[in-house]
């Protein structure tokens, strides 16, 4: 519910098996609406393929993908 977490920091991950630069990506990101959007951190980050096995999951699910959100959470980057 968006009332009640206006006003305060927001950040939002987003973990699926497209990448961020996929439409697929793209299209549910613009799906936020604009008001929210401008007012949240929004991170993308590749998991793992729905359905993958094992070996493949562990080829996909790297914790180089959060990099970018912990370092964000750590006070390290915008």
């Amino acid at each position: 519910n968006w009332g009640r977490l206006q006003g305060k920091e927001v950040v939002a991950v987003a973990v699926g098996a497209l990448s961020e630069a996929d439409t697929a990506s793209k299209t549910s990101y613009q799906k936020i609406p604009p008001a929210i959007r401008s007012r949240i951190k929004y991170f993308k980050i590749r998991g793992a393929t729905p359905f993958a096995g094992k070996e493949q999951r562990q080829q996909e699910i790297l914790k180089s993908n959060l990099d970018r959100v912990l370092s964000y959470l750590k006070g390290e980057s915008a």
